[in-house]
């Protein structure tokens, strides 16, 4: 079925908030492109599918078409109009070479292109027959053979439930649960609760653990890419997969070991998770945003417990104190980890961790610091109680709504005025209303009559007021 994505660009610009209070969120994408106009890059990368993805989640909450443009040309300069991917080889069989799908996916879903499809195929084809562990594990990449390593799940993972969630394929989800559940069996320490890096079957690489097969250290980034996979995953996962609930109990050891290991001054955490106290260590900015989006987000998906929320609140507030710049017009983030890795010159060690590169404007962070932005704007604030300015709470009846139900609400003085209805993942849906009112007492009547029944969210803003309830639609 093809699907065509329609973008109406409205002869006024609605600003929800004073330039001062513009969310971070957008501040960082802007101050992105500001860096890089038109597009992200000219290469077929895992870390443009890492800034994409935060760009996706942004154009979905704002509708801001820039966002969305971005998106396109970013993809569009790597994928012909037949559908090769620019720069990616088949029979590299690397698992980052699979990200980047995760937009083209997207694009695939708003406009129904066929060159999407036959990239995202392509890609799908590579899982098929992807060498593996003798247990089923993906390898990290051919020339690692043997090995599992903690960044081929972000890799991955999200990619292949994305694609089995719209193709229809809900058998593959044993196999997406079990790349998850063999990490953690063959990497987990049972002391810290964290995983090493990387794991060894053959136990014959010259970082692998003798005994174990794992690398020597727990480096933060391989965490964050991990814990993000789980996350993500759930979001494809069919709400009745038998091993659902298992795979939310990994994210849970995840975020209790992950929260164990914050530290407690800054609420950042550092490149060697377990060493804050040794000299050379540094707090990094690429896990510390990774940490701090899964925890929101999981949070707010009832994933873990309400606990972390402040774990999650410190860690983000902490990233503005201590990885945020601001540059003229536009912002930095700093102090992110250029690459790392496993191999006959990289051990795994401490001392190899804290040797490599630092970089600014690090994609690896800059995705990651957008989601996270994205959750924090998502939480409740003190606009979402009742204003001393007299706006009251919205009210809809009937709820289970019908074509007949009504939204009440009413503004003290002139307010811009937005209503939108969400999916429960937080998706945007439909804008119902988005104008400048005066004040006064309103009714709505809602038309969801091309809303298939189930459960959603609506939320009311105004200039002194916001929001959400769940909504119930029948025929």
């Amino acid at each position: 079925m093809k699907r065509i994505l329609i973008i109406v660009i409205l002869s006024f610009i609605v600003v929800h908030f004073p330039v001062s209070a513009q969310p971070w969120s957008e501040k960082m994408a802007n101050s992105i492109i500001s860096y890089h106009p038109t597009r992200y890059a000219t290469s077929w990368d895992y870390v443009n599918g890492t800034i994409l993805n935060g760009f996706i989640e942004l154009f979905k909450k704002t509708g801001n078409v820039t966002y969305y443009n971005y998106i396109k040309n970013t993809i569009d300069y790597v994928i012909s109009s037949n559908g090769v991917i620019s720069g990616y080889k088949f029979t590299d069989y690397t698992l980052d070479q699979v990200k980047e799908g995760c937009a083209v996916l997207y694009l695939y879903n708003q406009t129904g292109e066929s060159k999407y499809k036959i990239a995202v195929d392509t890609l799908r084809k590579q899982l098929v027959s992807h060498p593996r562990t003798s247990d089923g594990g993906f390898w990290h990449k051919n020339v690692y053979p043997n090995q599992m390593w903690q960044d081929g799940l972000y890799m991955g993972a999200p990619f292949y439930a994305e694609y089995s969630k719209t193709f229809n394929s809900s058998n593959d989800f044993d196999d997406i649960s079990n790349q998850i559940f063999l990490m953690e069996k063959h990497a987990r320490d049972a002391t810290t609760g964290l995983i090493y890096h990387g794991w060894d079957e053959n136990k014959k690489q010259s970082w692998a653990n003798s005994v174990t097969g794992c690398s020597a250290s727990f480096w933060a980034r391989a965490m964050g890419w991990y814990i993000m996979s789980i996350v993500d995953v759930l979001d494809f996962m069919p709400a009745d997969y038998s091993k659902r609930d298992s795979v939310m109990h990994v994210l849970q050891r995840m975020a209790n070991a992950v929260s164990k290991v914050q530290d407690p001054k800054t609420g950042c955490w550092y490149q060697v998770l377990d060493q804050g106290s040794r000299i050379g260590n540094y707090l990094e900015s690429s896990a510390s945003c990774m940490f701090v989006y899964s925890l929101l987000k999981a949070v707010r998906l009832g994933y873990i417990d309400i606990k972390y929320l402040d774990v999650a609140k410190k860690g983000y507030q902490g990233i503005l104190d201590t990885f945020i710049v601001a540059n003229s017009t536009r912002y930095d983030l700093i102090k992110t980890c250029s690459t790392a890795g496993l191999g006959p010159t990289r051990d795994g060690s401490f001392a190899y961790y804290i040797s490599t590169a630092i970089s600014t404007n690090d994609g690896k962070a800059l995705g990651p610091f957008i989601l996270a932005s994205l959750e924090m704007e998502r939480l409740p604030t003190s606009l979402d109680k009742l204003s001393q300015n007299g706006d009251s709470h919205f009210d809809i009846s009937p709820n289970p709504v019908t074509n007949k139900s009504i939204l009440t609400y009413s503004l003290s003085k002139s307010s811009q005025v937005r209503i939108a209805v969400y999916s429960l993942n937080a998706s945007l849906l439909k804008v119902c209303k988005n104008m400048q009112l005066p004040s006064g007492r309103y009714s709505e009547n809602l038309n969801f009559s091309t809303f298939q029944p189930g459960e959603y969210i609506i939320k009311f803003q105004s200039d002194n007021y916001a929001e959400s309830k769940k909504i119930i639609i029948v025929n």
